[in-house]
């Protein structure tokens, strides 16, 4: 095993695949010198892991770029007190031209039982291998595949771009390039993202009074069109010159046997990394093995800016996700393909009857407090629905189809108790009723319920369960505490409204078309029956958490956006206006009912959701959206991203207050998937060639601000808006919260 030591870095990697026979090895790198006599020492000693891993008999190599630490190494007579019983070498950067510089510093013996040659050899392929590991620079997948810009399928990839992203770095990998070139060199990158050490390399060159000219492919030199690029570099730095290829990684090999048939005589191929496992190939020279193993495949798409999937052709991939690597920069990114999602007539109809009853009973309270003062995004007052003929004949159907045995009927107190008991004597007439307190029993309440055969809790709603749940904690509670009672009673549930909230990880199975959602779970675990499956319910609405209230979003906006401005100026006191407004009342009907398709009634006419009011119509859309959110998938495997149909909304909802409840509900992640911002623009410019309600300007300019929508829009929305206040404050957010 060798160990590589970057104390500047506070990394020590062991490079177990990598053996020196049976000696031990270790490299220290060491930074520029400083002018303390005793740096250099103290230097080394930081590096006390590897000392000791070289032990009696090792090597320990002291790695420099500076030539001047390399002088003080080869002149300091403090050395052979770090490690009496090692060798100590001494490897560092030489003229160009040069063998790269490596002296025997102190040892056991006078003579190693290492040639320099071959330790050198030893040091170059370890450290490469270690920059490579620390910098992140291979990728490794156990769930993916990587289709290489040859068409060949690894289980792992290269990128040695990824090395170069430190000076230092940059500086190392030069030292073993610079011995290869010579005065006139052109040197030619198999791409652009190693430039960064071409110019190091030329750089380091005029140092020593040696010109270098660098150039890179625009793209992977393929086979087919290699002799042309070739060509084209011949005819711009002339035929006289040496050209030297610099492959940053060979995966395949193909291109290197490409240039081998059609390079000069006098030309040279380096390959910095050589992952192909072969030894073979006398005529250039590979700085670093690093054996990856690889396929063909039956499925080669070959233009990687066009989302595509592993369908599964190649069986040694079938099942896994593939990632492609960009001819152009060897960056690793997605062959996917977008699930597009709808919000579709389908889910909006399911919806309609509860909207229209919530509509018809003036019922939603969005934006304000519950019974209990607590804030809520949305809240339906159950009381006032159920006063609604056709909602009590819903709940009672219902009801009597989900627990048609139940002997008991166990009503808490709370809102809509009168409507409970209506609905639980029309659905289950030869049931007993018994009435309790909101959050909890009495004894002679839980000698009843251990009596019934088939008990069952009729609550008015249901959205975090917790309450539900520790009425149950104390149904258990009162009757252990019954004499002669060993065992909990066996109670179903039922509530008027189930209205869950969570987030797509309280997903229970990604394939649950019922998206059981965490409060579910919580409830499904402590209420169930022999005869009844899961909770009842007589109307789902879906909503979102009251931790991600659309309208608490903006205000929070504001208030971070507020330390942007100076206190002088005129938006941030609009700002301060705008956040006492959302304080004190509900902002947004006004502007919203100005967007309504219908202005007679205020309604919106005709639609799948059915004919509400803004905040009900907005409250319908954003429950839509939540039920969307509740069903995608949990996890990505890398072949499809689900991302919303913008365009289908903007064409199918007329009345913007739809829009509204998209774009509040949604995350941006969903609104901007991969690639999808152009679209974007497009879809939305052309929506705004009408004219737009000031109300969907001033969304526009909201969605902007808080990143759903990409910031090229603003052009848009200003020449829409028309000097709207409120959109020029919300655009000017985006641009300071954008730098």
């Amino acid at each position: 095993m060798i160990l590589y030591s970057r104390a500047t870095h506070g990394s020590v990697l062991e490079l177990e695949h990598m053996n020196v026979g049976d000696s031990r090895l270790a490299i220290v790198e060491l930074p520029s010198p400083k002018p303390a006599s005793s740096w250099l020492v103290n230097e080394i000693r930081k590096h006390q892991e590897a000392i000791q891993h070289v032990g009696s008999n090792g090597h320990l190599v002291l790695r420099t770029s500076s030539p001047e630490t390399l002088s003080r190494l080869e002149s300091s007579p403090a050395l052979e007190t770090l490690a009496p019983n090692s060798y100590i070498w001494a490897v560092g950067r030489s003229p160009m031209g040069s063998p790269i510089g490596c002296s025997l510093l102190h040892g056991p013996s006078d003579q190693s039982p290492l040639d320099g040659s071959l330790l050198n050899a030893f040091v170059r392929s370890a450290e490469l291998s270690a920059l490579a590991e620390e910098s992140g620079a291979i990728y490794r997948a156990d769930d993916c595949v990587f289709e290489l810009p040859s068409g060949l399928h690894a289980d792992s990839f290269i990128r040695f771009a990824s090395v170069l992203t430190r000076p230092a770095n940059i500086a190392l990998v030069a030292d073993w390039i610079l011995p290869l070139l010579k005065n006139h060199d052109v040197v030619v990158a198999d791409t652009g993202s190693i430039l960064s050490l071409l110019e190091h390399l030329r750089c380091q060159a005029s140092l020593d009074g040696c010109t270098l000219t660098v150039d890179a492919f625009a793209g992977y030199p393929a086979a087919s069109n290699l002799a042309e690029s070739l060509d084209l570099l011949r005819e711009r730095h002339g035929d006289d010159k040496r050209i030297v290829f610099i492959v940053s990684v060979s995966s395949s090999g193909s291109t290197v046997r490409a240039l081998e048939a059609l390079k000069g005589v006098d030309d040279l191929i380096v390959i910095v990394v050589d992952a192909t496992g072969s030894e073979e190939g006398e005529e250039h020279s590979s700085l670093c093995r690093f054996p990856v193993s690889s396929h063909k495949s039956s499925q080669l798409p070959t233009d990687t800016s066009t989302p595509t999937t592993n369908t599964g052709e190649c069986s040694r991939c079938a099942g896994k996700g593939l990632l492609a690597i960009d001819t152009a920069t060897y960056e690793v990114r997605s062959h996917y393909e977008w699930n597009r999602i709808k919000v579709s007539p389908t889910l909006a109809r399911e919806g309609k009857p509860f909207w229209e009853a919530v509509e018809r009973t003036d019922s939603l309270v969005t934006h304000g407090g519950d019974p209990l003062g607590v804030h809520r995004a949305y809240w339906i007052d159950v009381e006032r629905l159920y006063s609604d003929q056709e909602m009590v004949e819903t709940a009672t159907h219902r009801l009597s189809a989900h627990s048609p045995d139940a002997d008991l009927i166990v009503i808490p107190g709370g809102s809509a108790q009168e409507h409970r008991i209506a609905i639980a004597s029309l659905a289950l007439p030869s049931a007993r009723i018994l009435l309790t307190d909101r959050d909890d029993v009495s004894a002679a309440d839980a000698e009843k319920i251990i009596s019934a055969r088939q008990p069952l809790i009729l609550a008015e709603v249901a959205v975090s369960g917790w309450t539900l749940a520790r009425f149950r904690e104390r149904i258990n509670y009162r009757c252990a505490a019954l004499p002669g009672n060993g065992t909990n009673p066996a109670i179903g549930l039922f509530v008027l409204v189930l209205r869950p909230s969570g987030t797509r990880s309280d997903i229970s199975s990604p394939t649950n078309p019922g998206a059981n959602s965490r409060a579910e779970q919580r409830l499904a675990r402590r209420y169930r029956t022999p005869t009844s499956a899961g909770i009842g319910f007589a109307n789902r609405v879906y909503m979102a958490p009251d931790s991600r209230c659309p309208f608490c979003i903006e205000t929070e906006l504001l208030r971070s956006a507020r330390q942007l401005f100076d206190r002088n100026d005129s938006q941030r006191v609009q700002i301060n206006d705008r956040i006492r407004e959302l304080n004190q009342t509900f902002a947004y009907d006004r502007h919203w009912t100005s967007a309504m398709e219908d202005p007679a009634t205020h309604r919106t006419f005709g639609s799948f959701f059915g004919e509400l009011s803004a905040p009900v119509a907005f409250a319908a859309a954003a429950s839509a959206a939540e039920r969307i959110l509740l069903t995608f998938r949990d996890s990505r495997n890398g072949r499809t991203i689900d991302v919303v149909d913008v365009r289908a909304a903007l064409e199918a909802y007329y009345d913007h207050v739809f829009l509204y409840g998209l774009f509040r509900t949604f995350p941006k992640g969903l609104l901007r998937g991969p690639g999808a911002d152009s679209e974007l623009m497009e879809c939305i410019s052309e929506w705004a060639q009408g004219p737009l309600p000031l109300a969907s300007c001033q969304e526009l300019a909201f969605a902007i601000a808080c990143g759903n929508l990409p910031f090229t829009l603003s052009e848009v929305v200003t020449t829409a808006a028309q000097d709207d206040p409120y959109v020029k404050m919300m655009l000017r957010i985006a641009a300071l919260m954008a730098r």
